[in-house]
């Protein structure tokens, strides 16, 4: 007879750990990483380097101050440094960018208790702070983007093109075929759930056919597909019920769509992902599923009659 082992829980233990999950994620963000670099050369590496390096400083100290520092080994603030840095125009002044990465870590992330307990995406939340406070830097991007895209959408081959080579000013949006292939790799790998990404880019998809807009443009342009993969997908700030997930992608969709045609915000996914991300609360307690058997309320005893 084998004996008993008594432990305590997690009895389950999966060989995945969040340090191989981020791992994962700084992976399939590499396509798109050196697709930007290729693009915008250097401009693009200094960019990339000082949101990350600040990134990786500023978490080291806030978590060095609170005598944990191993957590700053994790690489999510290298996550945070990459998603800012491919969000932001290859001419940014550095020491934006590298405030930026400060503003995301410290005020964003640590001041709410570090990994996993932020409200909102890091990294979005810092970029509409700096397009708040420079709004005429963030605005800084080739003048040639939009006569090369409309060259492309006017000669043979158009969508293939425009996957594979995009000028647009941010450093992320350079190859759209880079974005796909990163998130490929993480619903295969079951890093992400495909729900969010299927469902923000098909209620995007159904809104421009709706009000006739340019629909291969806008579904092969490098932001919306960031979003979807990377932004609309991360643990801490989206739903946990495959129903929430759904909402927040549909949300996400809505909300691009609007800011994009009706408001005058800069960038319409970041602003959409960070105002979802306050919603994220609401649609977990919405979908939230019920244990089968359990009594919500139990009923209240009589009240025994007085003597």
């Amino acid at each position: 007879m084998e004996k008993l082992h008594i432990s305590a829980s997690p009895h389950i233990r999966q060989r995945c750990t969040v340090t191989s999950l981020l791992f994962h994620v700084i992976a399939a963000l590499l396509p798109t990483v050196s697709a930007g670099c290729l693009v915008y050369g250097t401009s693009g590496v200094m960019v990339l380097c000082s949101t990350v390096c600040a990134a990786v400083a500023a978490d080291l100290l806030c978590s060095l101050a609170v005598h944990q520092p191993k957590a700053a080994l994790n690489g999510s603030s290298v996550i945070t440094g990459l998603l800012l840095g491919l969000s932001l125009p290859a001419d940014i002044p550095i020491w934006h960018a590298a405030l930026g990465s400060v503003i995301a870590i410290v005020l964003v992330k640590q001041l709410f208790g570090g990994i996993g307990k932020n409200f909102a995406n890091p990294a979005m939340t810092a970029k509409i702070v700096l397009m708040v406070l420079y709004a005429s830097e963030m605005k800084i991007w080739h003048m040639t983007a939009a006569q090369t895209a409309a060259e492309k959408w006017t000669s043979s081959g158009a969508v293939i093109r425009m996957l594979l080579e995009q000028n647009n000013g941010m450093i992320g949006e350079s190859c759209g075929i880079a974005i796909i292939l990163g998130g490929l790799y993480l619903v295969i790998k079951k890093i992400i759930s495909p729900v969010t990404p299927l469902s923000y880019f098909i209620s995007y998809a159904v809104l421009n056919l709706v009000f006739r807009m340019d629909v291969p443009a806008e579904l092969t342009s490098g932001s919306l597909l960031l979003g979807c993969f990377f932004l609309s997908a991360d643990y801490t700030t989206t739903p946990l019920t495959v129903p929430g997930k759904c909402l927040f992608g549909i949300g996400c969709g809505c909300l691009t769509f609007l800011i994009r045609y009706l408001g005058g915000f800069g960038d319409s996914v970041a602003l959409a992902v960070v105002i979802m991300n306050l919603f994220t609360p609401l649609l977990d307690s919405l979908t939230r599923t019920k244990p089968f058997g359990t009594i919500l309320k139990l009923p209240s005893e009589p009240a025994e009659s007085k003597s």
